[in-house]
């Protein structure tokens, strides 16, 4: 059975690119259980009892454009199961926001409490 294509995390941790490939083939790895992140932007994140959010809906209205609605009940880390390029530009409500990759592979975007809604542009720099 496949997962959603985006959900909110509240366990995260930081796992350095050189580490990743590593670790991601132990026996013990559990996507479930926290999400890994890494570069520049990213941060650990433990939030022991998380409020249930609602789940997370997608949609694009655009071939360019990803739009993420949901409440962030509590900090999380929003995970979208796509691709990570970093020429997707992000804004939660209206303000910027760094893009983290997450699992080496896809993207993920730092939510407070009370978020609501995470546009993503793709915007690559043109060389």
């Amino acid at each position: 059975r496949a997962g959603p294509p985006a959900y909110l995390s509240h366990r995260v941790r930081v796992v350095p690119d050189e580490k990743l490939a590593k670790e991601l083939r132990a026996p013990a790895f559990d996507p479930r259980a926290e999400t890994w992140v890494s570069g520049e932007h990213a941060r650990a994140l433990d939030v022991r009892d998380p409020l249930p959010e609602r789940g997370v809906r997608l949609h694009r209205p655009r071939a360019d454009t990803l739009v993420a609605d949901f409440e962030a009940r509590g900090p999380g880390l929003l995970v979208v199961l796509e691709p990570y390029d970093p020429g997707w530009k992000v804004r939660i409500n209206g303000r910027p926001a760094p893009l983290v990759p997450v699992f080496g592979a896809f993207r993920g975007v730092y939510v407070a409490d009370g978020d609501r809604r995470v546009v993503m542009q793709y915007r690559p720099e043109v060389w």
